[in-house]
């Protein structure tokens, strides 16, 4: 059951993003969703840690994010791409959960929330940041 807890867990962070992203607080926006949405049950520490992880994090997933998709200025992203590849990012980043697992659930969030062109573009931004990780963590090993 914990898994799709977590995976309802991101849609609401990335909702709950989206509405921060256009102006809304934090408060606000976690109000709209829920009363919009409901509470169906979801994992609420790992929303939680979601949404702290990015507000905090924000720059640095941001400077990684631009390394993985130069060609593409973060200003520039859609609004639901780049919440999503900021929340991804930041899972990616402090592994509190699989890669796979992210790449997976963002993949299917950006689908199901983004554009045409979303799940491709997020897919392929996440793994190269996930490349880019895992070198930086072979390096580190062979050191």
């Amino acid at each position: 059951m914990k898994p799709k807890l977590r995976s309802r867990a991101r849609a609401a962070a990335l909702q709950i993003l989206y509405e921060i992203d256009l102006g809304a607080s934090a408060a606000d926006a976690f109000a709209d969703v829920v009363g919009h949405f409901g509470t169906p049950p979801l994992d609420n520490g790992y929303l939680k840690l979601l949404l702290d992880g990015v507000d905090e994090r924000r720059e640095e997933l941001k400077e990684r994010l631009a390394a993985a998709s130069p060609e593409w200025r973060f200003e520039r992203q859609d609004v639901i791409d780049r919440n999503l590849l900021l929340m991804a990012a930041f899972e990616l980043v402090s592994a509190t959960a699989p890669m796979k697992v992210v790449l997976s659930e963002a993949g299917e969030l950006a689908t199901r929330y983004g554009s045409d062109r979303s799940s491709s573009f997020v897919r392929g931004t996440l793994g190269r940041l996930a490349e880019g990780l895992a070198e930086g963590l072979a390096e580190g090993l062979s050191e």
